[in-house]
């Protein structure tokens, strides 16, 4: 899968995510939506896993800023940010 569509609906559905520090991931998990681990880095998956984990202990990510960073990816925003790269082409 090339794009990510599991970490949108994750984030979509106010959860916070865990992914590779690679693109397009690291544009998906925005600033408080998850945590990003560099790729092929097992110790630092398992660090920011627990990093996630003590957040949610300690409170949680915030749902709503989850939701509102997800919506920048609804084919709607997408389609309109198109439209306009398009029409100043």
């Amino acid at each position: 899968e090339t794009f990510g569509c599991v970490v949108l609906e994750a984030l979509a559905s106010g959860l916070p995510v865990v992914a590779s520090q690679i693109s397009p991931l690291d544009d998906l998990v925005g600033p408080g939506c998850g945590e990003l681990f560099r790729v092929g880095n097992s110790a630092d998956l398992a660090d920011k896993l627990a990093l996630a984990l003590d957040v949610q202990r300690k409170g949680g990510y915030l749902v709503s800023r989850i939701l509102e960073h997800s919506e920048r990816f609804w084919p709607s925003r997408v389609s309109e940010q198109l439209q306009r790269v398009y029409a100043e082409a």
